[in-house]
């Protein structure tokens, strides 16, 4: 499985107030489907069950059932997996051979997808969460 996790870190969420935490939920959130729709975007398509394979699951949503829904019957999917903290979310790649595709292997190239998405949204994500933290901190 393919999997790219995003989170906030920090020593405690505790110090943080509430309406920082749901700001930063958020970001991380947006951020998440964000990536997730980029990467159906640079995917490679031959069947479609890689792109529909690609999903997000956060604190509060998963789009995991829905992307096991599309999955062939005959071909291993994933199983799902869940944040462990509450401002992290992870964009999945539910199909066996998504790592193959994004890293390449023997005779074949690379042709990646994730890991160009992840990219492209860094700095959003970057700008996101200094923005936010920066209207949170005003008095």
């Amino acid at each position: 499985m393919i999997e790219l996790r995003i989170k906030a870190s920090g020593k405690s969420y505790s110090k943080m107030g509430q309406d920082t935490l749901r700001l930063l939920s958020q970001v991380v959130r947006k951020t998440a489907f964000d990536i997730e729709a980029e990467a159906k975007k640079r995917v490679p398509v031959d069947t479609g069950a890689l792109k529909n394979s690609i999903h997000t699951v956060t604190d509060t949503t998963s789009g995991w059932s829905a992307a096991r829904a599309t999955n062939p019957p005959d071909n291993p999917f994933f199983g799902e997996i869940r944040p462990r903290q509450p401002l992290e979310a992870i964009v999945a790649v539910g199909q066996h051979y998504g790592a193959p595709v994004e890293y390449g292997s023997a005779g074949r190239p690379a042709k990646p997808y994730l890991a160009p998405a992840t990219e492209q949204m860094r700095p959003v994500f970057d700008l996101a969460v200094r923005e936010g933290l920066r209207r949170a901190s005003r008095p």
